[in-house]
């Protein structure tokens, strides 16, 4: 849960796949290790009504090494929040 946004809460779902198979014989097998699928199911409060509106989104994410659900986790957490930040300076 998002506990810095009012009136809304969102929970992720982090799975790591070896890339191995999927790249093999590619132009990409030098070059991706791992595949992390991050899956976002949102729900927002909307003020005019009261209801609550759900979105489920999934991204796909590429690695050039092996890692952990967690480690991907924090890094696309971090990624993003740098984001953020430099489009409120910008």
């Amino acid at each position: 849960m998002d506990r810095n946004r009012r009136n809304r809460h969102e929970t992720r779902t982090i799975t790591v796949f070896d890339a191995t198979a999927a790249v093999a014989e590619t132009e990409w097998e030098p070059h991706v290790a791992a595949i992390i699928q991050v899956e976002r199911n949102v729900i927002v409060r909307q003020a005019d009504t009261g209801l609550w509106k759900r979105s489920l989104e999934t991204s796909i994410y590429l690695s050039n090494r092996p890692v952990a659900a967690e480690i991907a986790a924090d890094a696309i957490r971090k990624h993003w929040g740098n984001r953020e930040q430099i489009a409120l300076h910008a």
